[in-house]
């Protein structure tokens, strides 16, 4: 009779099951990341049965529920290591809530909060508070600091160059103030000022600005490339003061003889801005 050897060992390969598991599989994504509408987030799914064994050839769908961004869907299905990589990128600030589903039926219990944060410094918005202003008293406007995209720089620390296309000409015709801002002001010569951010500002500087000239202006703020321009702030004559001779001062003549030149004078502010309808 024939015989034959029957080995006394045999190996046994343990696969994972095709079916994930929505608490064993998890998401990750790279956070924070700025919101310059380039820069991606990550988003990384590792699809993993009930026993944590990673799942090879799963499809994996994102879910972005908040929205304001754009998410790119991760190509093709997952790899040895269980992992299918997407992308999120956004030009606006703020969290965006990330979700994933493996094969279209199970969704998982994880998901992932991505924080965009602003760029760099590109620009300053002026928003003018009190447009209309008599000679003297302080106007109010709001200096922000904004990235490429228009986000707020909310951790903007830089120094700004402040001025304003008033006429006047000397110290203390301009003067700024620095109303409720948390940083710093300083008056320089003119009109010129410099003011430094501070945190406390959240990239939003309240500030004031006297103009004893009865004219209409704007601000400027310059810091390197960023620049911004306000819109008009319009000021007028305070109240009548003072009598001014323009012409005609310093005559005589014979009584009940008119002088040689006509006295003509001027009803003006405490600053010499004319004033208009007065009775002389």
């Amino acid at each position: 009779a024939n015989t034959q050897n029957i080995p006394d060992t045999a190996q046994i390969v343990f696969v994972a099951s095709t079916t994930a598991d929505a608490d064993s599989s998890t998401i990750t994504a790279d956070t924070p990341v700025v919101a310059d509408g380039a820069t991606a987030s990550f988003i990384v799914v590792t699809a993993r049965d009930a026993n944590g064994n990673l799942i090879e050839g799963a499809s994996v769908e994102l879910f972005n529920p908040t929205g304001n961004a754009v998410l790119n869907q991760p190509g093709g299905v997952t790899g040895s290591d269980g992992r299918a990589t997407g992308s999120l990128l956004s030009t606006l600030t703020g969290p965006r809530v990330v979700k994933a589903s493996i094969n279209g039926a199970v969704d998982l219990v994880d998901s992932v909060t991505v924080v965009f944060t602003p760029g760099t410094v590109a620009s300053f918005e002026w928003t003018v508070i009190t447009p209309s202003r008599v000679a003297g008293q302080f106007a109010r406007a709001t200096l922000t600091a904004k990235d490429t995209q228009g986000n707020v720089v909310t951790d903007y620390l830089g120094i700004v160059d402040l001025s304003t296309s008033s006429t006047g000409v000397g110290d203390g015709v301009v003067q700024w103030a620095d109303a409720d801002a948390s940083g710093t002001i300083n008056n320089g010569s003119g009109d010129q000022a410099t003011y430094q951010f501070a945190l406390g500002d959240i990239g939003a500087a309240d500030l004031r600005v006297t103009d004893t000239k009865a004219e209409t202006i704007q601000l400027f703020a310059q810091a390197g490339a960023a620049s911004g321009t306000s819109s008009n702030i319009f000021i007028t004559h305070s109240l009548a003061d003072t009598i001014a001779v323009v012409t005609g001062d310093g005559q005589s003549a014979t009584v009940n003889t008119a002088v040689g030149i006509s006295p003509r004078v001027r009803v003006v502010d405490e600053y010499g801005n004319p004033v208009a309808g007065e009775t002389v």
